[in-house]
């Protein structure tokens, strides 16, 4: 679960970079300083003057990518990128080029709060409401486990599929793990299950289904205590358990 995490942000981090160097790229593709300042001041009539004040103030004289002027790192960090788009990743958000717009980095930081209180809470309800079957069908976190061995699984780890993942303590986990690896291993044993056409490569049905405790089985009796198999609609799959072996 922690390595998903990780690798999520990961990618989350990589993609932010991406978009952040492409849309400085385009960006200084189409609009060059000289044009930003001409927009800027406004006016038909623009000195090169005004131009030239227009991008020292706001730090556009420099050049875009590399400063042969400067030596060491400086050649990198006293530019128009690491100015504008590097020190975005600090947080060092400046100031808007407009003179109406002010500082944007007390903008976001005044409204930071506000954006955290309400997408905080709605991750923690999305984590907290995953139930232990979504969790096993989450071909990131568990792979090769579908509808059938999940409820399969569950069933003989005593879990109900709409536990929350939260709430599993650490002795149901591994309770969980094992009941995982065990109906795998007799699953590929009996050459998987076959419910319409599936066939292994040798052209050969599978017959796991056939030992199946609850999958497939709604009304039909317990084959432990007799109670009555219950079905329901998980993430648009169905699960099966049954009532009194699984009570949490």
């Amino acid at each position: 679960m922690l390595s998903t995490i990780v690798r999520r942000l990961g990618y989350g981090v990589l993609i932010l970079i991406g978009v952040n160097l492409a849309t400085f790229f385009l960006f200084f593709t189409v609009n060059t300083p000289d044009d930003m300042a001409r927009l800027n001041i406004g006016g038909k009539r623009v000195t090169q003057e005004q131009i030239v004040k227009w991008k020292a103030e706001r730090g556009y004289d420099k050049p875009l990518y590399v400063n042969d002027a400067r030596e060491g790192s400086e050649r990198y960090t006293d530019t128009i990128f690491w100015d504008r788009s590097v020190s975005l990743f600090t947080l060092n958000f400046g100031r808007s080029d407009s003179e109406s717009a002010g500082d944007i980095g007390y903008q976001v930081r005044e409204r930071m709060a506000v954006s955290l209180q309400l997408a905080l809470p709605l991750f923690l309800l999305q984590v907290i409401a995953s139930t232990a079957f979504a969790l096993l069908l989450a071909g990131e976190v568990v792979v090769g486990v579908g509808n059938i061995y999940a409820s399969e699984a569950l069933f003989q780890a005593g879990i109900r599929p709409t536990t929350r993942a939260a709430r599993l303590s650490r002795p149901r986990l591994a309770r969980l793990h094992h009941a995982v690896r065990d109906v795998l291993t007799r699953a590929v044993a009996k050459g998987g299950s076959t419910l319409r056409d599936f066939s292994n490569t040798q052209g050969e049905s599978g017959y796991f289904q056939l030992e199946a405790m609850v999958y497939g089985r709604a009304a039909q009796p317990c084959k432990v205590c007799a109670t009555p198999i219950r079905s329901i609609r998980q993430g648009q799959r169905a699960t099966f358990f049954c009532p009194l072996c699984q009570k949490a």
